[in-house]
């Protein structure tokens, strides 16, 4: 009280002239601030985001295919752009979900919104590290995929396979949490959720790419991704799955540990 009386007695017995001065000054130092504040928690989004980006790009499900799809000989890059048009309507569909979910996650969620996420954090964690264990007992599969010419069959393969990409779709659906309940702008989780959808395009745009620096030298370097994939996918999703489900839940249990003390 002693620190604020004379800052009012200040600002009440100036000039009107000092008066406005003082006050433009007062809201222009409170912008900054709350422009500070704003920046540290936008900023904070995107860094809890980060590994989750890279680890959904990194797919090494929708890879493999793209990568068999672009080797077919008779028009592969038609056949791919119905595959990515159903991946893309996946990625819309997901979008549109999560914008709209904020609400209903507030209403059906308790009141504790943030005992509720910490909760949130430990499942998506166990389920991550269940994952990786039955990926690692599972054998891998050397069947080669077969390619058909039926663009319906494209498109549906390229919405189902986003859609149910065990790879790449937790990770997404973890970083979709995080957007959904941060206290960001929503121009800021607009951002963030398309920077995710990236992130799930990148097995499909990076072959393209590729693909596209000439038809013979895309060929052999396709070939090569396609070998170091099949050789070390599993190895790398699992440490993927792994290290960031213990994060999850080592970050779920430490909010539930603050929470309620």
């Amino acid at each position: 009280m002693a620190v604020t009386q004379p800052a009012v007695r200040l600002i009440t017995q100036a000039s009107p002239p000092r008066r406005l001065f003082i006050s433009c000054y007062i809201i222009k130092l409170w912008s900054i601030i709350k422009g500070s504040l704003l920046l540290s928690t936008n900023m904070g989004l995107f860094i809890v985001i980060l590994p989750l980006i890279i680890a959904t790009a990194y797919s090494p499900v929708m890879l493999g295919t793209v990568i068999a799809i672009l080797s077919h000989k008779h028009k592969p890059s038609e056949k791919i752009m119905y595959y990515g048009a159903g991946a893309m309507s996946a990625l819309v569909i997901l979008t549109s979900i999560a914008l709209s979910s904020s609400r209903f996650l507030e209403a059906i969620l308790p009141l504790n919104y943030i005992l509720a996420s910490n909760i949130i954090n430990i499942l998506i964690g166990i389920f991550l590290v269940l994952l990786a264990l039955w990926i690692s007992r599972k054998p891998p599969s050397d069947k080669p995929m077969k390619i058909t010419n039926n663009k319906i069959y494209l498109f549906i393969l390229g919405l189902v396979m986003t859609i149910g990409n065990y790879t790449s779709m937790p990770f997404y659906l973890t970083a979709m949490k995080e957007i959904i309940i941060s206290s960001s702008h929503l121009y800021i989780k607009i951002i963030a959720i398309l920077v995710m959808d990236y992130a799930m395009l990148v097995p499909i745009m990076l072959p393209m790419l590729i693909y596209g620096l000439g038809k013979r030298r895309g060929q052999i370097a396709l070939g090569k991704i396609q070998t170091l994939v099949h050789r070390y996918s599993n190895t790398i999703i699992i440490y993927l799955l792994n290290i960031v489900g213990i994060y999850l839940i080592i970050k779920g249990l430490l909010g539930v540990i603050i929470n309620k003390g």
